[in-house]
């Protein structure tokens, strides 16, 4: 009967996954190397709560490296849009000088215009023509005043000229540094979700890991159990026998 017992106990054993010797091998050889396998268990589970540590201080330390990055991401996202409105700015300034060139060039064309329909003529002419000295003087200094005011529209539209390629320069250089701190600004978050979820994953692991060493702790404590047991049954029938003798 007690032999019936000790096989039932091995399949038992075998179903829970428990390494067992063949049918009818010692107990006692069967209970230590239950014991053995609880021992190397429980040193493997030692090593992964030893590792649960570290990876709680790892994670700890990412947190506050998470928050300084944070704080450095707010930071790029302002550049961002001090940035973004540089580059609106410099926009504006464009379109205020491309209007400025617009107008003075519509007036230098006027003054040309004008000057071909009415040319100034030959200032000796018009002293010949006019009825004294002093209409030709006058008329020589209209035409001076004039020509100085066509040459300032001239120099105004140089210089309108140039200061719409500045401003031209000032907004793309401002957009490419939006568009730098912006990919900057995502690369680090990326960054953060990639480290954030490696973490998560080595925790959820390590967990999972832990979970079944104790449960084959356990399968181990149980199957030490009903081998003493056993043991101790067969010891009690044998101490029978040996009185009845």
């Amino acid at each position: 009967m007690t032999k019936i017992r000790i096989v039932l106990v091995l399949v038992v054993l075998a179903l829970l996954g428990v390494q067992v010797a063949p049918a009818g091998a010692d107990p006692r050889a069967e209970r230590q190397q239950a014991r053995e396998r609880k021992a190397q268990l429980a040193r493997e589970l030692d090593g992964l709560r030893a590792s649960e540590d570290e990876l709680t201080n790892a994670l700890r330390a990412l947190d506050e490296q998470m928050l300084a990055q944070a704080a450095e991401v707010d930071g790029a996202r302002q550049a961002v849009a001090a940035a973004e409105n540089e580059v609106a700015e410099a926009e504006r300034q464009v379109a205020d000088t491309g209007q400025r060139i617009d107008g003075l060039t519509e007036a230098v064309v006027q003054r040309a215009v004008e000057s071909f329909i009415r040319p100034a003529g030959d200032p000796v002419e018009d002293m010949v023509q006019s009825r004294d000295i002093t209409e030709a003087a006058r008329k020589r200094a209209l035409l001076a005043q004039v020509a100085a005011r066509d040459d300032d529209v001239i120099d105004e539209l140089n210089a309108a000229k140039e200061d719409f390629e500045v401003s031209r320069a000032q907004a793309d250089a401002a957009r490419v540094k939006a568009d730098e701190r912006r990919a900057e600004t995502e690369g680090r978050l990326a960054e953060l979700a990639t480290t954030r979820e490696e973490k998560a994953r080595l925790a959820r692991d390590l967990e999972t890991r832990a979970s079944e060493v104790s449960n084959e702790i356990a399968a181990q404590a149980r199957s030490e159990e009903e081998l003493t047991r056993i043991i101790a049954e067969a010891e009690a029938k044998a101490a029978a026998e040996a009185r009845r003798r």
